[in-house]
């Protein structure tokens, strides 16, 4: 699978692309929003595991506006910390939509736990 990992934490980029290594999947990342839709507009992916904070004005949840907006069909993986009250419901929006398969909040989701769940998507 073709994957675009949304991230810009250079140390968890850098331990992803040691860890997919491992895997037959393809792996991409942006580090932020526009250079994402770009790759997004660009190629084919099969999912995007995304991160929710960056620095500047959007965000991921700026990327899965675009995505609706676009009628992308994608699966999303979020992977981030700041999941909290506030930003549920938005995401829950979204999973309800289809757009988000899972969330995943770093800190208590490891790599493997993101690779099972892409596993789980090719599976079906």
């Amino acid at each position: 699978m073709k994957i675009l990992y949304v991230e810009d934490e250079e140390n968890i980029t850098q331990l992803a692309k040691i860890l997919f290594m491992r895997t037959t999947h393809d792996l991409m990342v942006c580090s932020n929003i526009k250079d994402a839709k770009n790759a997004i507009l660009s190629d084919c992916f099969d999912v995007i595991i995304l991160d929710l904070l960056f620095p500047g004005e959007e965000d991921g949840i700026n990327l899965l506006e675009f995505i609706q907006s676009k009628g992308i069909d994608i699966s999303v993986l979020v992977h981030s910390g700041i999941v909290d009250d506030q930003i549920e419901p938005i995401l829950k929006y979204y999973k309800n939509l289809g757009i988000i398969r899972s969330i995943h909040r770093k800190g208590s989701t490891t790599f493997d736990d993101l690779i099972n769940d892409i596993d789980k998507l090719n599976n079906n």
